[in-house]
């Protein structure tokens, strides 16, 4: 976070654009500076940008920083106005100390009164008092309003210009549009004595389509803000940025990253996900390796979950989420035969949800998935929930295994073998529902099983490049379910952190190392009753 100097680690492309925006912040002093809507994608970099830029005000010590981004989940917008103020105040008492290790702490706003006192900063115990008492009146917006205003007030009384920087701005806009007659006119009426004064320049960052939102439909102060729009990556700088987090890692390269890093779009959020998992697959990226982890990373990886989150908190209600699937899925595809049938007005709000979560880029005349790294998870996505289709080649070989399936007296027995590649593992996985069914086994149970199997192929075996197959045996023995994997690779080594993450799904998880590879066993209780398949 902000004063962690990690922060400023492989951070490249953007250092014009940060002595771009410091020049802007330090004409605060003269009542120069206009304040800035920050637009880009998700994942392109902003909040980095924005700590960047927040060290380095503080190390200057030109301007009083402020960062804001609501971190957590509020209740009422009283208790939004309370952190924003307390966080003001204590950053303030940072900046005037000089010590960066004030930060580190969390106080009430009493205890932060009594700091001021030490600091000898009386101005800022007055500003408390002074929100305290509007407290007290229990008028929502006029709390908002209070706390907002805080910045501006200090300068009133210090003469000390101040840069506001607001990280993801509907994070915050939720609390502060009016909710009744109490304040007449629109969000941006709390922030217009400050931006106006230009002495307490305000950068608010945020996805493109809020931010033109706000921008061209909302905004009452044109004359005083800019727009700046973060710009992707370009390829020599991602691969600066591959080559980088690489060595971090810890990773040998054996490809040309020129060659592959176009799959990222220049995007670091997914050159930094992309290579945290392609880490867990061993010391060394082959291009048999990058091609797994990219599988895995679109199928059930960090990114994967990172936009089907996104997707499922935009489209709450359940009736629209496969329409808006096959919405996005018609536009990642070139054949207009794809795209579906749907009435105007459920085309049109499903639209607009989308473009509100991001995952939409918008021309004049054509509306698309935000990049192909979206496009291809949106891709799987669809062949999974809406077609409940199979790669061909898996398929070919789940039909020729499930012949041998074999019913026992004690034990039900499968036997699976699959191609050493994550997008069979998924599938393998998928089928488990199948047997929960067959055995009447609560989906629940069975879906905690499914959890610690993905997490192994994503994080532990999608690297196994020596591997050509896995071999599945799955057996129900009384109340529990038994899921051998074996793979190839020998000597397999599981780190504490592997066992304890997918052990958090399980009863119980073992390696073995045999003659021909290693067997790696996991082990779930069955809570319910179960009733075995009738006939053979």
């Amino acid at each position: 976070m902000i004063l962690d100097r990690s922060v400023s680690k492989n951070f490249f492309g953007r250092e014009n654009m940060l002595e771009v925006l410091y020049k802007t912040v330090a004409n605060a002093k003269g009542g120069g500076t206009e304040s800035v809507i920050l637009s880009g994608k998700r994942g392109i970099g902003k909040t980095k940008l924005l700590e960047n830029l927040y060290n380095l005000v503080f190390e200057r010590q030109d301007v009083v920083p402020f960062f804001y981004t609501v971190r957590r989940s509020f209740v009422s917008s009283e208790d939004f106005a309370n952190d924003y103020l307390g966080s003001f105040i204590l950053q303030a008492l940072a900046f005037m100390g000089k010590d960066p290790a004030v930060l580190s702490g969390v106080y009430s706003l009493e205890e932060l009164k009594e700091a001021a006192r030490v600091f000898g900063a009386c101005w800022i115990a007055d500003i408390i008092y002074e929100y305290i008492d509007v407290r007290k009146e229990g008028r929502e917006a006029k709390i908002v309003l209070n706390a907002i205003s805080a910045p501006y007030r200090s300068y009133q009384i210090t003469g000390n210009p101040v840069v506001v920087m607001i990280d993801d701005l509907h994070k915050i806009r939720k609390f502060c549009e009016p909710k009744s007659n109490e304040i007449n006119s629109g969000f941006w009426t709390l922030f217009e004595d400050s931006i106006s004064s230009m002495h307490v320049p305000h950068i608010f960052s945020g996805v493109p389509h809020e931010i033109e939102k706000v921008f061209f439909e909302d905004n009452l102060l044109g004359d005083y803000l800019e727009m700046i729009d973060l710009p992707r990556l370009n390829t020599e700088d991602s691969v600066k940025l591959f080559r980088a987090l690489c060595e971090m890692y810890g990773l040998k390269v054996e490809i040309e990253p020129a060659d592959l890093i176009g799959t990222f779009g220049g995007n670091p959020l997914y050159i930094k996900n992309f290579l945290q998992a392609a880490r867990h697959a061993g010391g060394t990226l082959s291009k048999a390796v990058f091609e797994q982890t990219y599988d895995s990373e679109i199928t059930i990886g960090k990114t994967y979950r990172y936009w089907t989150f996104l997707l499922k908190k935009y489209v709450r209600p359940l009736e629209l989420r496969k329409p808006s699937l096959s919405f996005l899925h018609g536009l990642s595809n070139d054949n207009n035969d794809d795209f579906p049938q749907l009435e105007q007005d459920m085309s049109e709000r499903i639209s607009e949800i989308l473009h509100d979560s991001g995952s939409l880029e918008t021309g004049f005349s054509e509306t698309m998935p935000a990049d192909n790294f979206l496009r291809d998870i949106v891709k799987e996505l669809y062949r999974r929930e809406i077609q409940h289709e199979l790669p061909d080649k898996v398929t070919e070989l789940i039909v020729a295994n499930e012949s041998s399936q074999v019913r026992e007296s004690v034990t039900a027995s499968f036997i699976i073998t699959i191609p050493a590649d994550p997008k069979a593992g998924l599938v393998a996985i998928k089928l488990f529902e199948q047997i929960a069914m067959n055995y009447k086994i609560p989906l629940k149970e069975m879906g905690k099983l499914q959890l610690a199997m993905a997490d192994l192929f994503s994080n532990v075996l999608a690297g196994d490049a020596s591997a050509e197959n896995f071999k599945f045996q799955i057996k129900r023995i009384e109340d529990s379910f038994l899921v051998e994997i074996t793979t190839p690779q020998k000597e397999l080594v599981l780190i504490e952190q592997d066992i304890s993450r997918i052990g958090a799904y399980i009863d119980d998880l073992k390696v073995e190392s045999i003659e021909s590879g290693t067997v790696i066993t996991l082990v779930k209780e069955i809570k319910e009753d179960v009733v075995p398949p009738e006939g053979d």
